[in-house]
């Protein structure tokens, strides 16, 4: 199959479309020098068809070497909703009313697993998040691991709302917030330019992947739901660690490694399932949320999706557990298959 220069990630447009009108509109005819380092591995890994990963140990081993144990692999629920449903969020922002935390000891073992989730209506619930998170975070000085800014970010629209609040812990919460984010600039033209750099810098998985690693089948995604199968596929040990799959928290015997006609399936799409609620993307999380919130569900019901959403949450964590450990792995100068 052809592979045409659309799909390179985050390929200049205006160098696209110079390409296009000269004729050009496939991922061979774009020449090395108009690719980032990125896009070079996503097209070499692309056109030689080879199945193997592309990787830079360097830039993997670098950042292996800053990080603080024990980690904690952490993901949260959130949500924006309509204004006038929590009293103190703007309708800008949004509120965080689940997390889940994976511990992890030096050889990226799993040591332990916190949760929180709030589905209760009518309180904005990110004060009480942010108290839960920092009791979970707090018993040691490890670094956090998060997959996107999207963890950052509503940390920062809970120092507003806390700000705001001026709840009898304000000062601890403010505190514990600055020691594991880094201001957005949203925040900081709020505050009146308050700035701050983190004791405890989180590790942003997210980034990570982008600069040192990539596999054709994620086929330009980024996603943790397009690298957690690809980062399988390329990394044995990692298949033989999962080959007797997981059991946590929420999640009981859940399969990780599994093949379909020569390809990993995505362990997401093995989720168990509960009455009536499937679970398996954010936006369904939303939805879900949305329900509970805004519907009067039945006792019942609201059960049925709490369990979806703590075995969601927790599988979100697992993923950033299993990536980290392929990519150690891989750093190491592990054979591929």
């Amino acid at each position: 199959n052809a592979h045409n220069l659309f799909e390179i990630n985050s390929f200049n447009y205006l160098e696209k479309n110079k390409l296009l009108k000269a004729g050009k509109y496939l991922m061979q005819d774009v020449p090395e020098e108009k690719l980032n380092a990125r896009q070079a591995r996503q097209v070499e890994a692309t056109l030689s068809g080879d199945g193997r990963p592309r990787i830079d140990i360097n830039i993997l081993r670098d950042e292996f070497k800053k990080l603080q144990y024990p980690l904690h692999c952490i993901d949260f629920e959130t949500a924006v909703m309509p204004g006038g449903v929590f009293n103190g969020v703007a309708p800008s922002q949004g509120v965080a009313y689940q997390f889940s935390d994976h511990i992890l000891d030096e050889n990226l073992n799993i040591i332990g697993h916190k949760e929180y989730i709030n589905l209760n209506s009518g309180e904005n619930p990110t004060i009480e998040f942010v108290r839960a998170l920092k009791q979970a975070l707090s018993s040691d000085m490890g670094t956090p691991v998060i997959y996107s800014q999207h963890e950052n970010t509503y940390l920062c629209f809970a120092y507003e709302q806390i700000l705001k609040g001026q709840p009898e812990d304000a000062k601890e919460l403010l505190d514990f917030i600055k020691s594991i984010t880094t201001p957005t600039k949203e925040l900081v033209s709020s505050t009146g330019g308050e700035t701050w750099e983190p004791i405890r810098k989180a590790l942003d998985l997210l980034e990570l992947v982008r600069n040192g690693f990539y596999q054709e089948v994620m086929k330009s995604s980024y996603s943790i739901k397009s690298v957690l199968p690809a980062i399988i596929a390329s990394c044995k040990a990692l298949q033989d660690k999962w080959a007797n799959g997981y059991t946590g928290t929420n999640l009981h015997d859940q399969v990780i490694v599994q093949q379909k006609a020569g390809e990993i399936i995505s362990p997401y799409e093995m989720l168990p399932k509960f009455t009536g609620v499937e679970m398996h993307r954010g936006d369904e999380a939303l939805e879900y949320y949305a329900e509970v919130i805004l519907g009067n569900p039945s006792e019942s019901r609201k059960d049925e999706i709490r369990q979806a959403a703590l075995a969601y949450c927790e599988m979100d964590t697992l993923a950033e557990v299993i990536v980290l450990q392929g990519l150690m792995e891989l750093s190491k100068g592990e054979t591929f298959n």
